[in-house]
């Protein structure tokens, strides 16, 4: 029972190293998962930043140019006062609409950088309640195995110790009937006395 006990021991303490192995495998992955997802996000953080930048200099440069062309148009135009008056009133007006439109596209982009900073914050804590969840599960999973395999060793035992009680009772019931054979036999009692006193199992 002892070599057994020993045995169903070992077995659980590799059973129990096993999956503590198999844990200490799944975070290791879910955190190499989690890297390349942090990373892959960053990437195309940068990549929509620089894309944004080449998009305002290109935009700023055709403003630019526009307002050259607006400035030349207005010096050829200077020789009318009342023309120059107007032209600069239309000129004033329309470089007040590009701003206001540039000023709404500011905020445009500000929003979308703000709104993908948070989608990205969310799946980060996504992921950390996922794999919490994961552990809790594994930890969870590997005690009832524990008390599954503990239970079974229980009852193992139990069986085995009736069976030894059984089989007490038959060599004591054998040893019994034989002192009775003897006796009738008129073997005295002093040579009986071992027998008598011989514990069974």
């Amino acid at each position: 029972i002892a070599d057994k006990d020993r045995r169903e021991q070992e077995r659980q303490e590799a059973l129990d190293e096993e999956n503590k192995r198999k844990a200490e495998e799944t975070a290791r992955l879910r955190a190499l998962q989690e890297k390349a997802a942090d990373k892959q996000a960053e990437v195309d953080a940068l990549r929509a930043k620089r894309a944004q930048e080449d998009y305002e200099r290109e935009h700023r440069k055709r403003e630019q140019l526009e307002v050259d062309k607006k400035r030349s148009m207005l010096k050829d135009i200077m020789g009318s006062r009342e023309d120059s008056k107007k032209m600069k009133e239309r000129v004033q007006a329309e470089a007040a609409q590009q701003e206001k439109q540039q000023f709404v596209r500011i905020l445009g982009v500000q929003k979308a950088a703000e709104d993908a900073e948070s989608a990205k914050e969310d799946a980060s804590l996504r992921r950390r309640i996922a794999h919490n969840e994961d552990i809790r599960r594994q930890i969870t999973d590997n005690e009832e195995l524990r008390q599954r395999n503990r239970q079974e060793f229980l009852e193992e035992g139990a069986k085995i110790r009736y069976g030894k009680t059984l089989e007490v009772k038959r060599l004591e019931s054998i040893k019994q009937r034989k002192l009775a054979e003897l006796q009738r036999a008129g073997v005295p009692e002093k040579y009986l006395a071992e027998l008598q006193n011989k514990k069974m199992g």
